[in-house]
């Protein structure tokens, strides 16, 4: 899962429209594709409240849990 600033936490890729490419740019080794996807977003609400488990508090900000997710955060990145 990743932070996407102004979008959310991405939980997971929904599905692939298209991919384009296959390019090998000179001195690269790495094929390089342009892909088209859609994302399952988490983006809660301004005074959105979420039932959770706490599970670490450090100086980066807190780690949660839900019923579905868990490790979910830190909660200072939103």
């Amino acid at each position: 899962m990743k932070v996407i600033a102004n979008l959310g936490l991405c939980v997971s890729v929904y599905d692939i429209r298209s991919i384009d490419g296959g390019f090998v740019f000179p001195g690269d080794g790495a094929s390089t594709y342009t892909v088209e996807f859609r994302l399952v977003m988490f983006r809660p609400f301004v005074g959105e409240i979420i039932t959770a488990k706490l599970k670490e508090s450090d100086s980066n900000g807190l780690r949660w849990g839900s019923l579905d997710y868990d490790g979910l955060g830190p909660m200072s990145w939103w």
